[in-house]
């Protein structure tokens, strides 16, 4: 098995590439498919070619000279011989101060066409002998998306090395081993591998299209699943070796349970995310595709390969706190929790009664600190529960700060770039306008015309030359990406296609921006009650119950609405991000659904396997104490890793890998230690409904065995 993986991984590296060189970053890329702007960009590309609109800014802190026109004019000249510019303004546009002028430059969008160096090369011209005192700057589309592909190429290879130390650390955190470690960071870095190879061929093929932060999400999701995967199954193999002689045979009954928790995991992770690919926007059907293959290759490493390893390192691999058979934990009974001190009061059945767990002295370290949790959980399950379930709608109340209207070009990265500072130099000096392109098929020109014209907010209309779909740059006044300039474009729309139907279209970048966000709301729609429905499904599956999936589901949105309503509140009032993209709420609420479920699972399926032998509440107390360590330590790991993202420059990735990661600390500390295993012990065997519970008592204890004490119910 570890040689036929190593093959894989081998000829995986040798066979593919860096995911960036597969990412795309222009045309129709962050839209949805079908809708009128990018029916605007495909017509315009058949019939001229795509462009990108780039524009350039001159200005000057006094009057303008007439060596600065002269200067602007020349650089004209040397856009237009620059490979890939397709057009140019014939002429600089004075902003109504005297103090800037402006130019528009044509870049070829077409494919093959690396934006940000033709970029740097009008930067380069603009920079370039201008008469002292006059500052050029290059903003626009072309501007915007050069700096947006230099802030991944700036860190992704940074963002990769900060997810491999997260990991290395945790996992030298957990199992304090100059040894252990090793064995689950082979697994991870071999899933990582093979999970971005395939991705890889699958973009270069055409079946998926990576666009937007897809590479970096995939990269941190990877680990972070990958890391999870492996502190569950070696957790289980390090318990089943203090009751079992043989390694083999302990690796056995680890996985006979360890891996149909995972697999139900990862089916629920790939399963949330992959609902993400039933959306229309592009960049959201990406996102979803390459998580669901990573998720589901990384489960396959991690069932079979990490096995292999475990069983090679054996109990030596643990040195130096190596679990022997002959410690005093292999001569408890079958229901006393592992590394718990004989004071302990355990769970017993007294008269078919479950008895209660109350560890008074429980034993040292994480096993203390879990074992006080259950006693207080088994002790106060309602005010546990009611106590979580208060804290998560006072956190709730954030959400009044919440504003997803999206984010303007100008907020978009977290540093100042040279295409922002275009952007502040172009409204300082030229009112505010919103872009819009109107194309006229052949025959409606001249309605369409005079229909633009006569539209409310039209401040300039500029005629392109004759073909199938004549173009008419429009501009509006108002500020793009604003209510107002949404109501112009729809006006205008309207307008149009009251004058000739089908045969006018409106596009243009405030188009766009309208666009993504009505897409956003038709997404979120159709997406949200899909992923409740196939989680839903899957844990109804696993658990064989219709009340524990319903419960679980429903602590895991309050979770998701508690965390966007705090993180909401922290944006907008300390860390100044006053708005966030229109599709933020939807990426949040499926990967915080989809962990929130995963690590409930790690939870809830030790509370079914274990409940034939100790009763539903003594099965939950237990199954909290063993796995309340090792889902920390995973929360911990995915939290970590996701915080990673908030090294890229771009606020709406900041603000993703912020809210994941606290999001998945309150779903750990709260939700999964308190409020789930508190509920499900109020409740009892009727969270199995409508299956029953079937409780097969432990056998005795021999008298020749001390008797733990019994709390009896």
């Amino acid at each position: 098995m570890v040689l036929g993986w190593v093959v894989l991984t081998v000829v995986a590296v040798l066979t593919s590439g860096p995911l960036e060189d597969v990412r795309v970053t222009s045309g129709t890329s962050l839209l949805a498919r079908g809708v009128e702007s990018a029916r605007v960009l495909d017509l315009v590309a058949e019939q001229s070619g795509r462009s990108v609109p780039t524009l350039v800014i001159y200005e000057r802190t006094g009057p303008l000279r007439p060596a600065d026109l002269a200067a602007v004019r020349h650089d004209l000249r040397k856009f237009a011989r620059l490979p890939d510019v397709v057009g140019t303004s014939s002429m600089p546009l004075p902003s109504a101060d005297r103090r800037a002028l402006q130019v528009t430059v044509l870049l070829s969008g077409r494919p093959g066409v690396v934006i940000a160096p033709l970029v740097e090369q009008v930067r380069g011209i603009a920079a370039a002998a201008n008469p002292p005192g006059l500052v050029s700057h290059v903003t626009g589309a072309g501007g915007v998306a050069a700096d947006y592909a230099d802030s991944f190429l700036r860190v992704d290879g940074t963002l990769l090395a900060l997810s491999v130390t997260v990991v290395l650390l945790v996992l030298l955190a957990v199992y304090r081993s100059p040894v252990l470690w090793l064995i689950p960071m082979l697994a991870v870095a071999a899933a990582y591998l093979c999970s971005a190879a395939a991705i890889y061929a699958l973009a270069r093929s055409g079946w998926i299209t990576l666009r937007a932060a897809t590479p970096e999400v995939f990269t941190v999701l990877v680990f972070g699943v990958a890391t999870d995967y492996a502190l569950l199954l070696v957790a289980r193999f390090r318990e089943r070796l203090r009751m079992t002689p043989d390694t083999a045979t302990a690796l056995k009954q680890a996985l006979s349970s360890g891996i149909r928790t995972v697999v139900a995991s990862a089916l629920t992770v790939a399963g949330g995310v992959g609902c993400l690919a039933a959306a229309d926007t592009n960049a959201l059907r990406s996102i979803g595709a390459a998580a669901a293959v990573g998720v589901l290759i990384t489960m396959a490493v991690m069932v079979t390969l990490l096995p292999a390893l475990m069983l090679l390192g054996g109990r030596r691999a643990f040195w130096p706190a190596i679990p022997h058979h002959d410690t005093p934990s292999s001569h408890r009974a079958p229901d006393e929790p592992t590394g718990a001190s004989r004071h302990v009061v355990h769970q017993v059945t007294l008269g078919g009664q479950p008895g209660r767990f109350s560890p008074a002295r429980a034993g040292v370290g994480p096993d203390r600190v879990w074992g006080r949790v259950a006693g207080f959980v088994g002790r106060r399950a309602p005010f546990a529960w009611a106590g979580s379930l208060a804290l998560l709608a006072l956190m709730c109340l954030g959400l009044t700060t919440l504003d997803a209207s999206g984010i303007p070009p100008s907020d978009m990265f977290t540093t100042r770039t040279a295409s922002v500072e275009g952007y502040d130099a172009l409204r300082r000096h030229y009112p505010a306008s919103a872009p819009v392109v109107v194309l006229a098929r052949q025959g409606s020109t001249a309605a369409v015309a005079r229909a633009v014209r006569g539209a409310e907010g039209v401040v300039s209309v500029r005629r392109g030359p004759a073909a199938p779909w004549r173009v008419y740059d429009v501009v509006l006044a108002a500020e793009p990406n604003t209510p107002h300039a949404e109501r112009l474009v729809e006006n205008l729309r309207a307008t149009v296609r009251a004058a000739a139907g089908d045969a006018a279209l409106v596009g243009g970048f405030t188009g766009e921006l309208l666009d993504a966000k009505n897409a956003a709301l038709a997404d979120a729609r159709l997406v949200v009650p899909l992923i409740l429905v196939v989680v839903g499904l899957i844990l109804i599956v696993l658990l064989r119950s219709l009340v524990a999936p319903l419960l679980l589901m429903g602590t895991v949105v309050l979770s998701f609405a508690a965390t966007l309503g705090l993180c909401s509140a922290l944006f907008t009032q300390v860390l100044g991000y006053p708005v966030m993209d229109v599709s933020f709420a939807l990426y949040a609420f499926v990967f915080l659904v989809a962990f929130g479920v995963d690590y409930n699972i790690f939870l809830m399926a030790r509370v079914r396997e274990e409940t034939p032998r100790l009763g539903t509440r003594g099965a939950t107390l237990h199954a909290l104490r063993a796995t309340g360590g090792v889902i920390t330590a995973a929360g911990v790991v995915l939290a970590a890793a996701f915080f990673v993202l908030t090294v890229l420059p771009l606020v709406p990735v900041v603000q993703l890998g912020l809210l994941v990661a606290v999001g998945v600390v309150i779903d750990t500390v709260l939700v999964r230690s308190f409020l789930v295993p508190a509920l499900a012990h109020h409740l009892g065997p009727r969270i199995w409904w409508p299956a029953h519970e079937h409780h097969h008592p432990p056998t005795p204890r021999p008298a020749t065995e001390p008797t733990p004490a019994v709390t009896a119910r």
